[in-house]
Parts: C-alpha cells; sequence; structure tokens
C-alpha cells in the first residue's frame, strides 16, 4: 500500500512539477558559444630543403589548445582541420620533432575569419580561416 501511494505522488509531483516549468517559459532559449572553422596546413623541411616526415604539429590560440595535434606525413605536409571555440585573431603553430634530431620551431599568426563563407541560419559560427604555413627547421 505504501509502494502504491509513493509511486502515485512521485508521478502526481512530476506532472506538476512539469506543467510549472512549461507555465514558467516564454520564449526561447538557445545555448552554445561563437566557434569558427579553422583549417591549417604546410610543408615542415630541414634547412637543406628534405621534407620531414613525423614531426608533431600543434596549433593553439592564445595558450588553449584550438585543434588536435596532428603528425607531418611522407612528404612533410601537415593538414588539420576543425571547430575552436570562441575565435581570438591570433593562431600559434609550434612544430616539434619527436626524435630530438631538430629544434623546434614556432609562429603566431593573424587569423581573419571569413563570415561570408558561412550559411546565414548559423549565427553562431564567427567564419571560416585557412592558414597556410610552412616551416624550415635546424639541426640542434
Amino acid at each position: 500500500m505504501k509502494t502504491k501511494f509513493l509511486t502515485f505522488f512521485n508521478a502526481l509531483l512530476t506532472f506538476c512539477l512539469t506543467l510549472l516549468g512549461f507555465s514558467s517559459c516564454n520564449f526561447m532559449a538557445e545555448y552554445g558559444v561563437p566557434y569558427a572553422e579553422l583549417e591549417v596546413s604546410g610543408i615542415v623541411t630541414n634547412q637543406e630543403g628534405q621534407r620531414l616526415e613525423d614531426m608533431r604539429v600543434t596549433v593553439k590560440q592564445e595558450g588553449r589548445q584550438a585543434l588536435p595535434r596532428t603528425y607531418t606525413n611522407q612528404e612533410g605536409w601537415y593538414e588539420e582541420q576543425g571547430n575552436i571555440d570562441v575565435p581570438r585573431p591570433t593562431v600559434d603553430i609550434i612544430v616539434e620533432d619527436p626524435s630530438g634530431v631538430y629544434a623546434p620551431d614556432s609562429v603566431r599568426l593573424e587569423v581573419t575569419y571569413d563570415k561570408t563563407k558561412v550559411s546565414k541560419n548559423d549565427h553562431w559560427n564567427e567564419g571560416k580561416a585557412t592558414v597556410r604555413q610552412d616551416f624550415k627547421l635546424k639541426k640542434k
């Protein structure tokens, strides 16, 4: 008997709270944060012009991780793309040699996001940016 009463009471309470919740909403709320689409690519070579494979490339925005780390392929090419939250005007690209033969190199670039390439219905999207940066690493 006690279990039936508690089950009925819980159902009644849930129904009442649901009605109160819907009646208090008189506007449409939207959740999210501004983001942008970023594509970064380039070639990593040594001072002799040979393309370097398996160099670690990290893309950051003002100290925040923007995109996952990537590695250069056999031709020394790296490419990473993805969405970044709350876009900033600068991007740091850091290239490191995991084997330790070459000294790391980095650059801070100004990024301009092009809002014209974005759907007009997607008002959270701040635009798209494509960054091309090549690196020439020196031996340690």
